[in-house]
Order: C-alpha cells, then sequence, then structure tokens
C-alpha cells in the first residue's frame, strides 16, 4: 500500500550522509590493505578476506546510497516527526470538522481504525519545538490513499495543543 507523497511548501525531505556506511567502507578497505599485506600461497585466507571486504564494500555502499531521510520545517529548520493515525471511514468529517475548527480534544475520541479497515488516514508533521504543524486528511481508494483537503498548517499555541492532543491517542 503506497502513500502518495505529502505535498506542503513547508516541508522539505533532505537525505543525510548515513555514517554507519562509511564505517563499513573505511572497514572494507581495512581489510582489501590487509589482503593485499598477506604474502604466500595462503590463498584461503586471501579468498575468505576478500569475500569479508567485499560483504562490508556492498553493505556500505547501500547504506551510504540509500542515506536516511530527514524532514525539516523550511520556515525555522527545525527537523520533525511525522506521525499516522488511522481511522474508521464514518469518521472522516469529524476528523476533517475538528481539525479545521482546532478543535484537537476530539481526536481521541474518534472510532479508530481496526485491522485492515483503515478508511481514513490522517498525516501530522510536528516540529520538535512544537512550533509548527502540519496536517492531512488521507481517504483510502482502492489500493492507494488519496489526499481529501489540502494539508493544514498550525502554528505556536495550535501546534503545541495538536501535539498535546496525539500524545493521547499514540
Amino acid at each position: 500500500m503506497e502513500t502518495k507523497e505529502f505535498n506542503n511548501d513547508n516541508i522539505v525531505y533532505k537525505k543525510s550522509l548515513s555514517i554507519a556506511g562509511i564505517i563499513y567502507l573505511v572497514i572494507a578497505a581495512g581489510v582489501f590493505f590487509g589482503n593485499s599485506l598477506i604474502i604466500g600461497e595462503n590463498t584461503s585466507l586471501k579468498m575468505a578476506l576478500i569475500v569479508l571486504g567485499s560483504i562490508f564494500l556492498i553493505i556500505g555502499l547501500v547504506k551510504v546510497l540509500a542515506g536516511k531521510k530527514i524532514i525539516t520545517c523550511k520556515a525555522t529548520g527545525s527537523l520533525m516527526k511525522k506521525y499516522d493515525f488511522y481511522f474508521d471511514n464514518h469518521e472522516m468529517n469529524k476528523l476533517q470538522q475538528s481539525l479545521g475548527n482546532k478543535q484537537f480534544d476530539v481526536l481521541s475520541k474518534l472510532k479508530r481504525a481496526e485491522g485492515n479497515k483503515a478508511g481514513v488516514k490522517l498525516n501530522l508533521f510536528i516540529s520538535e519545538d512544537k512550533t509548527y504543524a502540519s496536517a492531512q486528511v488521507l481517504q483510502f481508494i482502492p489500493f492507494d490513499y488519496e489526499p481529501v483537503a489540502a494539508p493544514i498548517n498550525f502554528y505556536d499555541e495550535d501546534a503545541s495543543a495538536l501535539n498535546q492532543a496525539i500524545s493521547g491517542i499514540k
């Protein structure tokens, strides 16, 4: 089940370099260098080091190329956390109204989805400093979640109140 990429101009996706990948690459280089220092016809040891170095090289390359996705707020530059909440299909209107009217206490009272009956998904992004939040309601249309409305942005006290409200339903 794929979800469409959250489209909000205030949220920036960045890739960071994987430190673990760099460490694997350094270990692989060390193993290959150690292999070149072995003198003689000890082919089983050389072969084992080549295999070990190759494994570290492949793991390191995958980690470095895959990287780590970081989500930041464009305005403040602070890191953001992503939350996904699933609700029953019949709760979509209440969910949209509660977000639009900034009545976040209603979120904990909405019926959560059970099993694979998640008809409505709430995507939330909240900055770590609790000064910015963005919410978008999505509806499951076979094989994919589609946005129901544009993202709603919350600032300062509203973002903090939203964070406080979802702490009860995490």
